[in-house]
């Protein structure tokens, strides 16, 4: 144990059989040589310039910087009492990168504060890591391992040029972004865990250019994930996804949303996309969400059944695509303001039931591709303001309505119609 105003250690640090802890009970610690000890104690300040080695805990307690130009490991090889604890950290504010790398073996890594002007941050191994303050990077922040089932949080925001996860067969570890952030480059997740963007309404994550989110095994939402210039793809068969408050999803400047995985959760979705929306997967199969909503530019593409316990409200043009699709809202209306087709020449059959909602045509049905067989069930009724005809072809194989029908418009079929409720 030492005291002193500053410690300074010029050369390395070796520990020994009778003293192996190094612990700075009072002052900072300026270590210029790679130190290999039991522990490492700092009571305030570290200024690291070279490795640090330790068989048990690492603990900074006020600010860690590292130095000028250089790249600093820490590294806690023990289980158990091991671990890397630090407060602030912090590199140069200048011209040259300062990198960290953490390695905790299977401790754990906590840092409280926040972490800036370091160019990239590795986390080589952890047995979870939680980010308490905002992470600001200059580069990279790169996840090369961590065990099974451990968490890696960020609580704080996270800003960076570049987002790597790696794919070893064994990463198996959880990501969590709870406060949003803007990573500038493409992002593909590899962790084959759970991934959990956002944890309220208000948290935005942008993914500047694009992000594709297929490994994990889980994924949670809320608050909105954005890209600017290029695709949003989240989730697959393998891949469900859960909506843990009100979600906006948005890829600007005409790109792509792809939906590939099962949605579930009672909250709000809005899709916001000048490209095309793909929703692959199943929404609200197990669990309806509560509203969906997409944006007037673009186009949606379903290929999945949707349920939700509200309004559903397709504000762009709509194509239906594989197989005969179902709409149903439960305690809501659902409303289409663009056109309706099938997706290319095979006609595909539509039902709508919005119980007593009101399920409403704004644009013309089937006025490209015709559809298969059109259903309206539940007893709201349909209000027809559009053409169910492509022309003086039919628009649809068939239409039948439950409730009360109102034609502001002509339908041409090739079979019946049916309504079973009054028509105006």
């Amino acid at each position: 144990t030492l005291t002193g105003a500053n410690v300074q250690f010029a050369s390395t640090v070796t520990k020994n059989a009778t003293s192996d802890d190094l612990s700075i009970a009072v002052g900072n610690l300026n270590l210029d040589g790679a130190a290999d000890v039991e522990s490492l104690t700092v009571a305030e300040e570290a200024n690291f310039a070279a490795n640090v080695t330790a068989q048990d805990a690492i603990t900074v307690s006020d600010k860690t910087t590292i130095t000028d130009n250089t790249t600093v490991t820490l590294t806690s090889d023990s289980g158990g009492t091991g671990g890397i604890s630090l407060e602030e950290v912090s590199g140069i504010n200048g011209t040259n990168a300062e990198n960290l790398v953490l390695d905790s073996g299977p401790s754990t890594i906590a840092v409280t504060g926040a972490v800036s002007d370091i160019t990239n941050l590795t986390i080589t191994d952890s047995g979870g890591a939680t980010f308490g303050g905002n992470v600001n990077l200059l580069g990279t922040l790169l996840i090369t391992a961590s065990d099974d089932d451990d968490d890696i949080i960020f609580n704080g925001s996270l800003t960076a040029v570049a987002l790597t996860t790696t794919d070893t067969g064994d990463d198996n570890y959880d990501l969590e972004f709870n406060a949003g952030g803007t990573i500038t480059n493409a992002v593909t997740f590899n962790n084959d865990g759970t991934i959990k963007i956002g944890n309220d309404a208000n948290d935005v994550m942008n993914f500047t250019a694009g992000v594709t989110i297929l490994a994990p095994d889980a994924i949670s939402l809320a608050g909105t994930v954005a890209t600017s210039t290029g695709a949003l793809t989240i989730g697959d068969g393998t891949s469900p996804i859960t909506l843990d408050g009100s979600t906006t999803l948005t890829a600007a400047n005409n790109n792509n949303i792809t939906i590939g995985g099962t949605v579930n959760g009672n909250q709000t979705l809005i899709l916001n996309s000048g490209g095309i929306t793909s929703i692959d997967g199943v929404i609200g199969g197990t669990t309806p969400i509560n509203t969906l909503t997409t944006n007037a530019a673009g186009s949606t593409r379903i290929n999945a059944d949707i349920t939700t316990s509200s309004n559903q409200r397709y504000n762009d043009t709509v194509d239906l695509g594989v197989g005969a699709r179902t709409l149903t809202s439960t305690g809501g209306s659902i409303f289409f303001a663009g056109t309706v087709d099938s997706l290319g020449t095979t006609a595909r059959a539509l039902t709508v039931n919005a119980g007593s909602g009101l399920t409403t045509f704004n644009a013309a049905v089937g006025g490209t591709d015709e559809l298969g067989a059109i259903i309206i069930s539940g007893s709201g009724g349909l209000d027809l303001n559009a053409v169910i005809t492509n022309g003086t072809a039919a628009g649809a194989a068939s239409l039948a309505v439950t409730g009360a029908t109102n034609l502001g418009a002509n339908v041409i079929t090739t079979g019946d119609q049916t309504y079973t409720g009054a028509t105006t």
